[in-house]
């Protein structure tokens, strides 16, 4: 395999991110974090870039932000992911994860089930109101109620 998993620092909802360590052939241990996109930012120092790593400055963070928003308006479920090479360490924690690189997005897209709508019509023609409560940021949600009317 070209890599090996070495550590991991598990999530957890202060943090909202977690991290993973593998070893890549060539022996550099690569910290990956992933979650959500403003707890990933607090970590990163950096920003990948075509021509390599820059200072993650603030033209970086307003077109991540631009990214995310978009992103989210249009109902994905957006997570930010970064990453650290470390030469020599054999165990990590929350106290390694400073000074990453910003490498991107990843998103999901989990559309409202089949008959939703219906069913909403339903409860409401029965007198029954309906709240939203939501784990999902204001965009996501606001996308996910127009969507289902």
């Amino acid at each position: 395999a070209a890599f090996t998993k070495v550590d991991e620092i598990p999530y957890d909802f202060i943090r909202k991110r977690l991290s993973v360590v593998v070893r890549t052939k060539d022996a550099q241990n690569l910290l990956i974090t992933k979650g959500a996109v403003q707890n990933v930012l607090e970590t990163c120092s950096f920003a990948r870039a075509a021509t390599g790593l820059e200072p993650l400055d603030e033209t970086h963070r307003a077109a991540i932000d631009e990214k995310f928003r978009r992103w989210s308006a249009d109902g994905y479920r957006v997570l930010g992911l970064a990453i650290r090479q470390f030469e020599s360490q054999k165990t990590f924690s929350r106290k390694d994860e400073i000074d990453l690189a910003f490498a991107g997005f990843l998103l999901f897209l989990d559309p409202p089930k089949k008959g939703v709508k219906e069913t909403l019509a339903e409860l409401a023609h029965r007198g029954i109101a309906v709240k939203v409560i939501s784990g999902d940021n204001r965009y996501v949600a606001a996308h996910l109620a127009q969507a289902i009317g």
